[in-house]
């Protein structure tokens, strides 16, 4: 294959992951609502904006196996400036790590130049360091000489061994030595961490971003990366600030879920869906990874402190193995890194993974196995005339000014400007969002309303939802009583929760499906594609206070209407040519000490699943789970329980067991997993117990 062909073949990869690059510096969505209506004009490669590699130095690009046999990846995050940093990072030299994925929040004191030299006087100038933002990194990350211009130019400094494309380290997939991974900002939007890409990174957005880089950078080992948690995917005291199906947007495409954010360890079972919860723990030991299961973990202890564990959180029955430093946890916790062997002893399916401290402990030991298809090799090119027409897509909105969120007091006050949304009893709420570009020709499947928290409050809400008909007209502010008078639709959807339920700061909450409300604006007379739809909430006397973020306060975490339709005509059109690979051999075998697929091999078949690969878009109650959890394990969806249901319960976690030991009688997926919770063997220095998995290989 020639180079040109190479470069048009970056340009389609491109034109998957960021259609609208040409427009970045306009003010354009990168991840808008359709992208394929953009047209592919250009690449801006200057920084900070976007880095491309070469393509004709990627080999791996097209599927060839450059992994070294035991290839060793350090995750970790949460690091600081000081002794406990400078060993997390002597302990990943010591233990021969390839490269590092570092997950967020690096020396917690601003200095960019001082923390890019203690990476460089431990671990080298050109060591492949990657790193994705966390919250503690925004005030100095697009600075001149801040975090993002120095991975930067360390990206520059490993060369043509590392492709990556995107915005560095915030929204931007890399491949390294066949190993393929996104680097997000999703979750992180603190104020100061503006000007991502072109503006906030949405749920919908992200999760297209994952789904379109995994597919344009196929591999057999695929990780996303990002900083902070869902709470019930951490066992701390962190709030929701990543939703679930940002975390099943990479089960789905086959990628481990490395974060930090938390400052303890946690590491699921294999998960067949995050929105329900569902385990699918493999009677071989090994955890499975394919577009369907994965495996999530929280590495937080890089050097900045231990926290003590939510003894409810760790009890959770989805964890395998949790460390912190006080609470209920299998093991003491210690400053270190989880250590992941790709390539395991020449056999590029298997994984060796082994959460390690400074002192000298493994606090966990577990196996993966990868059974994503093999990667083909192309064998011939052609440019081909492509013409997309879009009959149905998935759209999300944002409140886009602080004029377009409004609350109304039990007195008729009504104010937009505020920092705040006080949805106290009495009070009325309204949200208004432009770029609804559907007629009444469309089918709505979906519609959900999702806010933010501002401030942590308990207790049951009891709210009723109802949209403006027609056209939305603009919230006047101030004024007296124009909220709760607008003419609103017939149907309407109540919003409630159990008295036990708790919001948390920065959590982010999912309404009912709204698709009825949408339904009924569109076939109304008045209505016109592209106007305002606007969405009020009566709070209800009974109904406790809740506190939103307000578009003034946190545009990133102002509300957003994501809907999901069809149409029987097409939206849209769009016309480009394409590099057409034909693909029909594998990739033949590369010399030691490089290890590659046998020619031939078929792929692995898939394991069966407890759910569905597409799951609902919030966490469902379950009935017969009566359980009455404690507040704070329970989940962050606000979805109402079915007529005749309990509140949602987390499950009790069974004894622990070693979680060296394999699983027992798991051959088929369950909602509670037979052993719930796992303690692993910590091991001394003198060495360490094969695994299960192993045995015999």
């Amino acid at each position: 294959m020639n180079k040109t062909i190479l470069h048009l073949a970056a340009l389609f990869a491109c034109l998957l992951l960021c259609p609208c690059l040409n427009l970045a510096m306009q003010g354009a969505n990168c991840f808008g609502p359709n992208p394929m209506e953009f047209s592919f004009s250009g690449i801006d490669t200057a920084y900070p904006k976007f880095f491309f590699g070469d393509p004709a130095a990627r080999s791996d690009l097209w599927g060839k196996q450059v992994m070294p046999v035991n290839f060793t990846v350090a995750f970790l995050g949460d690091s600081a400036a000081g002794t406990n940093a400078n060993s997390v990072l002597n302990l990943v030299k010591s233990n021969n790590a390839h490269m590092t994925i570092h997950s967020g929040d690096f020396d917690y004191v601003d200095s960019p130049s001082s923390w890019d030299a203690l990476v460089t006087n431990i671990l080298g100038a050109d060591y492949p360091y990657f790193e994705s933002i966390g919250n503690h990194d925004c005030a100095r990350w697009t600075v001149a000489g801040g975090y993002q211009e120095l991975l930067y130019q360390r990206l520059q400094r490993i060369g043509a061994n590392v492709t990556c494309l995107g915005e560095v380290g915030t929204n931007m997939v890399c491949s390294f030595k066949g190993l393929v991974f996104v680097l997000s900002s999703y979750g992180t939007s603190e104020p100061a961490c503006y000007n991502f890409c072109t503006g906030c990174p949405t749920t919908l957005g992200q999760a297209q971003f994952i789904e379109k880089a995994f597919t344009a950078f196929p591999s057999v080992w695929r990780v996303c990366s990002w900083h902070k948690n869902h709470r019930l995917l951490q066992i701390g005291s962190k709030g929701t600030e990543v939703s679930l199906p940002i975390y099943d947007a990479c089960r789905k495409m086959g990628a481990i879920i490395s974060t930090g954010h938390e400052h303890s360890y946690a590491r699921t079972h294999q998960m067949s869906s995050f929105q329900n919860f569902y385990t699918n723990i493999s009677s071989d030991g090994m955890i499975h990874i394919n577009e369907g299961n994965t495996v999530a973990w929280v590495s937080g202890v890089a050097g900045y402190d231990l926290r003590t564990a939510d003894t409810a959180l760790a009890s959770n029955s989805w964890w395998a193995a949790t460390s912190a430093s006080g609470g209920t946890t299998a093991v003491a916790a210690g400053y270190g890194a989880l250590f992941c062997k790709f390539n395991l002893n020449g056999d590029y399916r298997k994984s060796l993974c082994e959460m390690k401290t400074v002192d000298g402990r493994i606090l966990d030991s577990f196996v993966m196995q990868s059974d994503l298809p093999d990667v083909l090799s192309p064998s011939s090119s052609s440019q081909s005339q492509t013409t997309v027409c879009t009959t149905g897509s998935d759209i999300e909105l944002q409140v886009s000014s602080g004029g377009a969120n409004a609350v109304e007091t039990v007195a008729g006050s009504v104010t937009c400007s505020g920092a705040s949304l006080v949805a106290g009893p009495g009070y009325t709420l309204g949200f208004s969002f432009l770029g609804l570009n559907l007629t009444s020709t469309a089918q709505i499947h979906s519609a959900y309303l999702d806010v933010a928290e501002e401030i942590e409050f308990g207790g049951a809400i009891n709210w009723t939802l109802r949209a403006e008909l027609g056209p939305g007209v603009a919230f006047a502010c101030p004024s007296t009583g124009t909220l709760s008078a607008r003419s609103k639709t017939t149907n309407s959807v109540s919003w409630i929760t159990s008295s036990i339920d708790r919001w948390y700061e920065a959590g982010v909450y999912r309404s009912p499906d709204l698709s009825s409300l949408i339904s009924e604006v569109l076939l109304n007379s008045n209505w016109s594609p592209m106007s305002a739809i606007n969405i009020y909430i009566t709070v209800e006397s009974s109904s406790t206070q809740r506190t939103l973020n307000s578009f003034n306060r946190d545009r990133c975490q102002a509300a957003t209407l994501a809907v999901s339709y069809s149409s029987p005509n097409p939206t849209y059109c769009s016309s480009y040519s394409i590099p057409v690979e034909v693909r029909n051999a594998l990739v033949p075998p590369v010399a030691a000490p490089l290890s590659d697929p046998p020619i031939g091999q078929p792929p692995f078949a898939e394991p069966p699943q407890a759910a569905p690969a597409d799951s609902p878009p919030v966490f469902q109650p379950q009935a017969q789970t009566p359980t009455q959890a404690s507040p704070s394990s329970t989940p962050a969806a606000g979805a109402a329980p079915a007529a005749g249901a309990a509140p949602h319960a987390i499950p009790a976690a069974p004894t622990p067991v070693n979680a060296n030991a394999p699983a027992s009688a798991a051959s088929t997926p369950t909602k509670s997993p037979t052993s719930a919770k796992t303690a692993p063997k910590a091991a001394s220095t003198s060495g360490v117990p094969k695994h299960p998995a192993l045995l015999g290989s």
